[in-house]
């Protein structure tokens, strides 16, 4: 499968393919942004991806309370201050 992704850092646009893992992708696109030699394109908004992460408490996780508490805290204020520091948006 190929994957082709539009990356924002530091007001720099960056569009990587690769049929490689997302891992490897991460590392090539943060090599890429520290050299010189990148080319930068716009990336309309109408053609971006907005990625959603979710959390859940596994039923069968053995720290059923530790998870719930994690979950807490990543919805409280001060998590999404520190979330948002870094660019991601609140939940919907």
């Amino acid at each position: 499968m190929e994957v082709r992704i539009g990356v924002t850092h530091a007001n720099r646009e960056l569009t990587f393919e690769s049929n490689e893992s997302a891992d490897d992708m991460q590392t090539a696109i943060t090599d890429a942004l520290a050299s010189d030699a990148v080319s930068t394109i716009d990336i309309p908004p109408e053609a971006d991806v907005t990625a959603s992460y979710a959390g859940v408490v596994v039923g069968a996780s053995a720290h059923q309370d530790e998870a719930r508490a994690f979950l807490d805290w990543l919805n409280a204020p001060a998590a999404q201050a520190i979330l948002a520091s870094f660019g991601f948006a609140p939940p919907p």
